[in-house]
């Protein structure tokens, strides 16, 4: 919606007189205009609203950019905030403006942006209902050079998006909290005498649709504690509705000595980044009631309102269709995964079938020469001179037939030699051909000897002269076919047959590990970690030990560790359920949030197929896939050389293009591993210090802290130190116990 509103005249007569600029005022029941001087509006201001897709979830929160680009020409100031507004969704105040200046077909363009953060309540397609800007525009310049303005009103055009409904069925805990939270739980004391109180706090925090969540998940309390009314609070961050916390106390009175356990309280939300419900579960908290247990009603009450409520103790708690993740059984098979061939590896597995490919379509090509040779003719008839030479020597002593036979011979290849097409030349059409004799036959030795070779052939007594064959070796030798030259190789219709240049364009560049399952079943979990790491370190790509370790580390409580260590057995043997179990496990336990290792994890969109292999199969899928696409381009060469049917040419396209698809899968899946298929590739397994020399005896040298879950490539070692490099260039030294190599 575009309006213009009109000035007065007596207003526009005073403006001559005036020294200060004129900011215009609407003319009453004035007509509305939608350009300036015959421009229209929409040339001069645009609106638009922006996003940065155009699919979200139900609940998502998502930015939404208000973008103005308005002519320097005609601009004097926005008129005023953006005004958008939406039942269908629930956004922040807009933020403030910032100006640029843009150019749009040579044309100068002030550009103003400002942003807000909304989600939508309802899913389906939905257009976002357009919002109006006011501008000052300069409609024309007074006689005096002060700009005359005018106000209008700018509208955005609707801007459809698609919001997809959360995955049914919901978990039963689910109260409609979408974003990313976090969930603490902690006791002020952990030791509390009978009749005392104790506060224990819980708390969700982090940023998501938090005008959604209305309430903490439900907590059950040992009915041997009386409970003060919970105190429930909500705190959002100074103007953002969607970042902040919801923290709920509660006082808790023992009446009864003994060992209690507060929590673990679980929250279950939808990360929209990952496509999926996420359960969080706080740590529980030890608490010691110590003195004698309490007479009945010695302990005072809860009050009034506590006593509407239901008793917490006495709530039902809903049984969950499985437990909390716990770590698995120990492997007992092993497992060997592969090592990534690196980027050296897969450079040869692409080079060495395209070089065989080349040098089998050189051959072909080089066969072919002779095939499309424009002499060929003559080169063969020349050969079966020779050897029709060849058996007049051996039949001097035979009957006159087969003289005669041989001379026949001799002359049929003689003709085809000098390129005549007649079944019976003369010697003058013969000697014309192959000595170039214009004018009668005198000197030509080609001529006598068909005269020669006549008189047997066709006289009733002639024999051939003694010299015939010395004479016609002369002869021969002097007639001279130049060889088929090399260069013909490259020649177009002996390297390109018409359907190669299609092709062209096709070709994409020991310890047993019984001795830690026994320790671990045992439950001593640092016995094992020892017997794993001496298997682990006699074969570091077997997933099988690496997950054990992983197991043994986890029962520690070492969680980052056990990540590290499950990162290694997924990258050797991703598919197996157990090793993916793990690592799901330990990246949530950790805490560590890599945008790799959580895609991989969650094994959501392409990564599904990602994770099917590890790098290292990815790897010889890639070279497999590039050694069937040689072939397959080196069958169809030979069918097109060989001149096969089509069917053959189809079959060898059809699996050409299955090899081309595959080696597509295959180099999107590494491009998904990304630092993964470096075979030298680190994980810190440890929050540890980045420092710039490989000691700990001075404090004068420059570190960094580096935490768990980095990614590096191990340089070298120096007495229990490792150096890294990272992707950026940055090098620096960590003790090699904070870090694991995932294939080494």
């Amino acid at each position: 919606m575009l309006m213009r509103f009109k000035f007065s005249p007596s207003f526009l007569a005073a403006s001559f007189f005036c020294t200060a600029p004129l900011w215009a005022q609407p003319t009453p029941g004035a007509a509305p205009k939608a350009d300036i001087a015959g421009v229209p509006i929409d040339q001069i201001a645009k609106v638009s609203l922006r996003t940065e897709r155009d699919t979200f979830w139900v609940g998502e929160i998502f930015t939404l950019s208000e973008e103005v680009a308005v002519s320097r020409r005609y601009y004097q100031s926005l008129g005023g905030a953006f005004e958008w507004s939406s039942p269908q969704f629930n956004a922040e105040d807009w933020s403030s403006v910032t100006s640029g200046e843009t150019r749009v077909e040579g044309e100068r363009r002030s550009l103003h942006t400002r942003t807000t953060r909304t989600y939508a309540r309802t899913a389906g397609k939905i257009a976002l209902p357009p919002g109006k800007q006011v501008l000052t525009l300069v409609t024309e310049v007074a006689a005096n050079g002060q700009p005359l303005t005018d106000s209008f009103t700018v509208s955005n055009a609707p801007l459809e998006l698609i919001f997809k409904p959360l995955p049914m069925p919901a978990p039963v805990e689910f109260a409609k909290a979408v974003g990313n939270f976090t969930l603490t739980a902690k006791a002020a004391a952990t030791t509390v005498p009978v009749g005392g109180s104790v506060t224990w706090t819980v708390e969700l925090s982090g940023t998501g649709n938090w005008p959604e969540i209305s309430r903490l998940p439900a907590q059950a309390i040992s009915r041997d504690f009386q409970v003060v009314t919970p105190v429930t609070k909500r705190t959002l961050k100074r103007g953002q509705l969607f970042e902040g916390s919801l923290s709920q106390e509660m006082l808790l009175v023992p009446s009864r000595p003994g060992n209690y356990q507060l929590g673990p309280v679980r929250f279950i939300y939808f990360d929209p980044q990952a496509g999926k419900y996420q359960m969080l579960t706080s740590e529980s908290v030890a608490l010691t009631v110590t003195g004698e247990a309490a007479a009945p009603g010695a302990i005072t009450p809860p009050s009034a309102a506590q006593a509407a409520t239901p008793a917490v103790g006495a709530e039902r708690v809903r049984v969950p269709e499985s437990p909390p993740p716990l770590p698995l059984d120990p492997i007992g098979t092993p497992m060997p995964g592969l090592t990534p061939a690196g980027r050296t590896g897969l450079l040869a597995s692409v080079l060495v079938p395209l070089v065989l490919l080349l040098g089998y379509w050189l051959k072909l090509a080089a066969g072919r020469r002779f095939e499309t040779d424009p002499l060929r003719r003559r080169r063969d008839a020349r050969a079966r001179i020779e050897g029709a030479l060849g058996e007049l020597e051996t039949a001097v002593m035979l009957p006159r037939e087969s003289v005669q036979r041989r001379l026949r011979d001799w002359q049929r290849a003689t003709a085809e030699f000098a390129e005549i097409d007649e079944a019976s030349p003369t010697p003058t059409q013969v000697a014309q051909a192959l000595e170039h004799v214009r004018k009668g036959t005198t000197g030509s030795s080609w001529a006598q000897l068909w005269r020669d070779a006549n008189h047997v052939i066709y006289g009733e007594h002639a024999k051939l002269p003694a010299d015939w064959l010395m004479r016609a070796r002369g002869a021969l030798s002097d007639a001279v076919v130049a060889d088929v030259p090399l260069a013909a190789l490259f020649l177009r219709r002996n390297l390109l047959p018409w359907a190669a240049v299609v092709m062209l364009a096709l070709i994409p560049v020991a310890l047993h590990a019984d001795a830690g399952a026994d320790a671990y079943r045992g439950g001593s979990f640092a016995t094992a970690e020892t017997a794993w790491r001496k298997a682990v370190a006699a074969s570091p790509t077997d997933a099988a030990l690496r997950t054990n370790l992983a197991l043994a580390l986890a029962q520690q409580n070492r969680w980052t560790e056990s990540a590290a260590q499950s990162l290694a057995a997924f990258c050797l043997n991703p598919a197996n359920a157990a090793v993916r179990w793990q690592f799901a496990l330990s990246l949530d336990r950790a805490g560590i949030d890599q945008p790799t290792f959580s895609a991989l994890s969650a094994g959501t969109g392409f990564y599904k197929i990602t994770r099917m292999l590890s790098p290292g199969g990815w790897g010889v899928a890639f070279g497999i896939a590039a050694c069937s696409l040689a072939l397959a381009l080196g069958g169809w060469l030979w069918t097109l050389y060989r001149g096969k049917g089509a069917a053959s040419r189809w079959l060898a396209g059809m699996v050409a293009l299955l090899a081309l698809a595959a080696g597509g899968v295959s180099a999107l899946s590494l491009k998904n591993y990304g630092a993964l298929t470096n075979s030298d590739i680190a994980v810190v397994g440890q929050n540890t210090l980045l420092r710039s020399v490989p000691t700990e005896a001075t404090n004068a040298q420059k570190t960094v802290p580096l935490p768990a879950g980095s990614l590096a490539v191990v340089d070298k070692n120096f007495l229990g130190w490792s150096r890294l490099i990272f992707p950026n260039g940055q090098t620096g030294w960590v003790r090699s116990d904070a870090m694991v190599q995932l294939y080494r």
